[in-house]
């Protein structure tokens, strides 16, 4: 399914059935792309947490392109059938590619993810140089803002805003959250919350 974007040229597509991951996973195959931005939401402070759950898959592979694997709903309807597969076969290395893994602050991303059976430590390991980190090895674009500047605020809505001029991605989302809550009836604690919004 593709989702209209409030960005010019922005193509989102979110996938909830085999289908659609069997169809993302031969155009992904068509355009030969090794180089995967990977962000997660999830449900809990962390995997092992009581009644924790990984919500959604975020994948970026181009400055126009991403797609968002519907794990579970926010009716807490699963996807129907096995996504890990297809994401194994995308994001990890194969015998004829070296995927990297870009993420933001992705460390807090990986245990989500190996407790999904999808370990992506050796695709986000760094270069063996410092002069291959441009094209090769995983890349945290939170140390990357921390080494260029260590004061600067690291939050992803932050950064996005002040060194790229993107309007604040996460607001919308915010709001939609407030006016699900009151509709509901439900005060902020009794709503649940998406990895710390």
């Amino acid at each position: 399914t593709s989702v209209t974007s409030g960005y010019d040229n922005l193509q989102l597509y979110e996938l909830r059935n085999p289908d659609q991951m069997a169809a993302w996973e031969s155009y992904i195959d068509a355009i030969g792309v090794k180089d995967f931005a990977v962000d997660c939401e999830w449900v809990g402070e962390y995997p092992e947490a009581p009644g924790a759950y990984l919500r959604t898959v975020q994948i970026a592979w181009s400055d126009n392109e991403a797609c968002c694997v519907v794990l579970e709903d926010q009716n807490r309807t699963p996807f129907p059938g096995d996504p890990w597969s297809v994401l194994h076969r995308v994001l990890k290395h194969s015998a004829e590619r070296k995927v990297r893994i870009i993420g933001h602050n992705f460390r807090a991303d990986l245990p989500w993810l190996a407790r999904y059976g999808l370990d992506l430590t050796e695709e986000f390991a760094v270069a063996s140089t410092p002069e291959l980190t441009a094209t090769e090895g995983g890349f945290d674009t939170m140390i990357g803002v921390y080494s260029w500047q260590e004061t600067h605020p690291l939050g992803l809505e932050v950064c996005t805003v002040q060194l790229l001029g993107l309007p604040r991605y996460d607001q919308p989302f915010a709001d939609w959250i407030d006016s699900r809550r009151v509709e509901l009836g439900l005060k902020k604690k009794q709503f649940p919350t998406i990895a710390g919004m």
